[in-house]
């Protein structure tokens, strides 16, 4: 189709939130409230092309979740067997729909049933404040909360119903139907005595490293790429590594973790780094993002089933960028997900049984410990750091007090322009005893001085590791509730099966214990991990908070002695 035949999309948006643009980087500033014509062109699922309704020379991107839309070309107000649409006659319709909806959003009655209100302030109200208010007045709301009528909702999501209905198991249609090669060594998993996951490979080591920013103006984008390191270990024995760098965008990343979430879903995994929209090229910013992508990542590969999987090995090893482009559709299509990855699990028999419930209830009541303890631990971390940084800044104060008692133009009696004059706390221009307990004090000055920036850098900086790691600990609970509500939900079919076929001689009912017994195993591996994890984890946060207190410590001291050790006078 010609250029001048091709036809025009474009939507009419309101912007939810208040949005300064980089211009540098092709960036559209909106106010809360305003009016735009989104030109419905792929830019990408983060960004939209769009100019100002008021003033369609002023054009930009601008972010998606900024933007609710209105109204599209492909509304019954265009003639359906139109090939192209006037984009100024779009803008004329668009002008009179808006003016409409301002109308009817004025003359609804605030007390009506049928008005969409958000506590006592009408939808209307929120389009006009800050992103700032909005977003700390949410949680507040009920009404911003997703209900479900189905109560076993996430039994139905993670595969888990399917798994029970299904009319044969998919190891056994596998045997039937050789021609099904969609199975690989990689999709099947065994669980172990314990029960427990069965590692299939070796711990490695992941980094991601080297932020880098990337524009492309003739194309309206920008992104931010990471280079991500792996290091897998030769064999067991050897010292020798051999190192895979790849280059990953952050919608990389969350490609992957969305993969995970569906492939595996039956599986706890660590919380995915939230986007930024704003300053998003900001150094410090980008620090702070590349070490929660390497956290997220170094726990990812830590889980036994991940670790062996095609959907990693692709995303840490697959250099080329079109190859792995390629691979992301192959994974896109992957059929070995939520019932099919049950099918291919395998464990012992009796590995586990209805008496593991108190096990399942303790673990519950034990991760809803962490929830109420964790954030109160985080909260006087905060309080810690927050205090040595407010102490170092007293601590600085001081020493340049001292500082500013011994400078020379802070008393009289001397001439300060006298280049042949020492700067000698003393109202003699020559004074031996002056002279060095002058020396002390700047000494002193700048021991407190240099004690001060170190503490600072510690509350500011090193201690920020550990507050992120305590932070992954936050909400366990939340995590992981899905998996006890699944485990009961499966034991009362479990016993439904043993009462009506008390004598375990039903086929049917056998195949399904034994999908049960699945279930169950899998949970029970899941929570074996989850404790192994928590263990490893704060033995790091341990371990990390006592080797930077000693750390700051000896830098402290080392400091204080090399003051003191340079005294003259005593």
């Amino acid at each position: 189709m010609a250029n001048g035949d091709k036809k025009l999309a474009f939507k009419v948006a309101r912007a939810l939130y208040d949005f300064n643009g980089q211009k540098e980087y092709n960036e559209l500033s909106l106010t809360a409230g305003e009016y735009v014509i989104v030109d419905d062109i792929e830019v990408d699922d983060i960004w939209a092309f769009a100019a100002l309704k008021r003033d369609p020379t002023q054009k930009g991107l601008v972010p998606q979740e900024y933007l609710i839309y209105l109204m599209d070309s492909s509304s019954e107000i265009f003639d359906s067997g139109s090939e192209s649409i006037d984009i100024v006659n779009f803008m004329e319709t668009a002008s009179k729909f808006i003016a409409t909806e301002s109308f009817q959003e004025n003359v609804i009655d605030k007390d009506s049933s049928n008005a969409f209100t958000l506590g006592n302030r009408s939808e209307s109200e929120y389009l006009y404040q800050s992103y700032s208010d909005f977003k700390t007045y949410i949680p507040l709301q009920p009404c911003f909360v997703r209900k479900t009528l189905n109560r076993l909702l996430t039994f139905a999501t993670t595969g888990t119903e399917d798994f029970f209905i299904s009319n044969s198991l998919g190891s056994l249609d596998y045997i039937k139907n050789p021609q099904k090669k969609y199975i690989t060594e990689a999709d099947i998993h065994y669980i172990e005595d314990g029960p427990k996951w069965k590692s299939k490979v070796g711990i490695f080591d992941v980094f991601v490293h080297d932020p880098q920013k990337k524009i492309f103006p003739s194309y309206l984008k920008s992104h931010v790429t990471y280079k991500v390191t792996s290091c897998f270990p030769t064999n067991k024995n050897s010292l020798g590594i051999i190192k895979v760098t790849v280059e990953r965008r952050y919608s990389q990343f969350q490609w992957f973790h969305n993969k995970l979430l569906k492939k595996y879903s039956l599986l706890v995994w660590p919380k995915f780094p939230e986007k930024q929209i704003t300053h998003r090229f900001n150094d410090e910013f980008l620090e702070r993002r590349r070490s929660s992508l390497e956290r997220y990542i170094k726990r990812v590969v830590k889980h036994p089933v991940a670790r062996y999987s095609d959907l990693l090995a692709t995303f840490l090893t697959c250099e080329d960028s079109l190859e792995f482009a390629e691979k992301m559709k192959e994974h896109d299509n992957d059929l070995i997900v939520g019932q099919k990855f049950f099918e291919n699990v395998y464990h012992p028999d009796f590995n586990v049984d209805e008496g593991d419930a108190p096990i399942l209830y303790a673990f519950s009541c034990y991760i809803n410990s962490l929830d109420r303890h964790v954030p109160s631990i985080i909260n006087s971390f905060r309080n810690l750091r927050y205090s040595i940084h407010t102490g170092a800044d007293k601590l600085k104060l001081f020493g340049q007090n001292i500082l500013k008692l011994v400078s020379k133009h802070n008393f009289s009696g001397t001439n300060s322009s006298d280049s042949s004059s020492r700067n000698i706390w003393c109202h003699k221009d020559e004074c031996s005893k002056c002279e060095k307990l002058t020396n002390i004090l700047k000494i002193t000055s700048d021991a407190l001085i240099s004690c001060s920036n170190i503490c600072k850098l510690w509350a500011i900086k090193h201690s920020e590791k550990i507050t992120a790691q305590l932070n992954e600990w936050k909400q366990p609970a939340k995590d992981t509730t899905f998996l006890y509500k699944i485990y009961l939900a499966t034991l009362k079919k479990y016993l439904y099966a043993d009462k009506i076929d008390p004598m375990h001689d039903n086929e049917s009912f056998e195949e399904l214990r034994q999908r049960y017994d699945t279930i169950f195993n899998i949970i029970m591996a899941e929570i074996d991990r989850i404790h192994e994890e928590k263990i490893d984890s704060f033995k790091v946060i341990a371990m990390e908070l006592l080797d930077q207190e000693i750390l700051l410590q000896k830098k402290k001291l080392e400091i204080l002695e090399n003051a003191r050790s340079g005294f003259e006078y005593e």
